[in-house]
């Protein structure tokens, strides 16, 4: 329980940066934010159901976190490409 502490700390701080910036990004990081965590949501369904029908190995949930900050990041990086691409 004790790494949950620091984790808590870090979302505050998001938190405090998120609402410092402008209302651009704001809306960037809120739209790749709702996609990290539909697919990550789409994926841990898909593979629950699989493991229901086929013995695949199990992982921890824990993992589901840096997955959202990875897909969140990648999702980022295509909507600002794409918004530089428009000017």
């Amino acid at each position: 329980m004790t790494p949950v502490v620091p984790i808590i700390f870090l979302l505050r701080l998001v938190i405090s940066h998120y609402r410092s910036l402008d209302e651009y990004i704001q809306s960037v990081m809120g739209e790749s934010l709702l996609w990290a965590a539909g697919v990550v949501g789409c994926v841990a369904m898909a593979y629950g159901l699989l493991s229901k029908m086929v013995e695949v190995p199990s992982f921890s949930p824990a993992f589901m976190l840096p997955a959202i900050a990875v897909i969140f990041g990648i999702a980022q990086a295509i909507q600002l490409r794409g918004d530089a691409h428009e000017e």
